[in-house]
């Protein structure tokens, strides 16, 4: 999707898509990441918390918002009636969540992190 011919020591990027009523899941966090979520298309939700008890809520995200996730943060996204597109970009470490912790694509954690 993106058209870089300069390597990047400490930054990844990603497209996601979801359907409608879709979210991520497990919640998880990075120890070693920051993040930014820019939307693309459509309309949803987003938290990022550091912990339950602290959690703040993006109440709404929609084309042209951009969601900041320090590290440590959790950071689930929900789509709503619509279908969801956002860019992700991440600073820091290079991996991938799944490759870190198996548990990841599993669905059977309530959070994770990596």
């Amino acid at each position: 999707m993106f058209d870089v011919s300069e390597g990047a020591d400490k930054l990844m990027a990603g497209y996601t898509f979801f359907q409608p009523f879709q979210r991520s899941w497990p919640p998880h966090n990075h120890t070693d990441q920051e993040e930014i979520y820019i939307f693309l298309n459509g309309h949803g939700a987003m938290e990022v918390y550091s912990e339950e008890e602290t959690k703040s809520f993006v109440y709404s995200v929609e084309a042209g918002d951009a969601v900041t996730i320090p590290i440590l943060n959790y950071h689930p996204v929900f789509s709503q009636e619509d279908p969801l597109e956002f860019i992700w970009c991440i600073a820091g470490a290079r991996y991938w969540v799944g490759d870190k912790n198996k548990d990841f694509m599993t669905g059977k954690i309530s959070e994770l992190t990596t």
